[in-house]
């Protein structure tokens, strides 16, 4: 099982800014990834629909099988204090 999975990931802004158009790749488990590029290349913008915080215009991401957007509670938790 790939531990993440982006399959023809896009994402447009309101307005038409399109910020990631038709990104696809996977990793495995183990594996070490990084992201370059200049600014506004879609770098934050494509950890934020990893992430679930932004949902995709197209395409879909997983996350250990999982939508992150579903499954928010189950890859995250922040303390209250």
């Amino acid at each position: 099982m790939d531990a993440i999975l982006l399959e023809n990931l896009s994402k447009t802004y309101p307005g038409g800014k399109q910020a990631v158009r038709h990104l696809s790749f996977s990793l495995h488990p183990g594996e070490v990834f990084g992201f370059l590029g200049p600014n506004g290349a879609g770098k934050t913008t494509t950890v934020k629909l990893l992430t679930g915080m932004l949902a995709p215009s197209e395409g879909s991401c997983r996350i250990l099988g999982f939508h992150p957007r579903g499954s928010r509670r189950r890859f995250m938790h922040v303390p209250v204090w």
